[in-house]
């Protein structure tokens, strides 16, 4: 019997091996502008509860400032965890 020639791999094919790179970076691209939008939003969103902060007549509601102060800590986690990936997927790009 003949033998029967094993069949390449996808990644063996330099057009198939292409077309799997250039959609990878496709998605590593889609994925930094969504955390790009996402660290826009968040730094936008803890400037305004900087700025409520710093209201006195709002400084003087204890609880509203206690609650205002702990939702800008998390704001501030969140974008350190959005710079950090923003970081790696940016750096795969280059």
């Amino acid at each position: 019997p003949d033998a029967v020639p094993a069949k390449k791999e996808k990644s063996e094919n330099p057009f198939v091996k292409k077309r799997e790179q250039e959609s990878a970076l496709r998605k590593l691209k889609a994925k930094v502008a969504r955390l790009e939008k996402a660290i826009e939003e968040t730094e936008e969103e803890a400037a305004r509860c900087k700025e409520q902060i710093a209201q006195p007549d709002f400084a003087s509601d204890y609880q509203a400032l206690m609650e205002a102060t702990e939702h800008l800590h998390i704001l501030e986690e969140k974008l350190q965890g959005f710079y950090a990936e923003w970081e790696e997927y940016s750096s795969a790009l280059e």
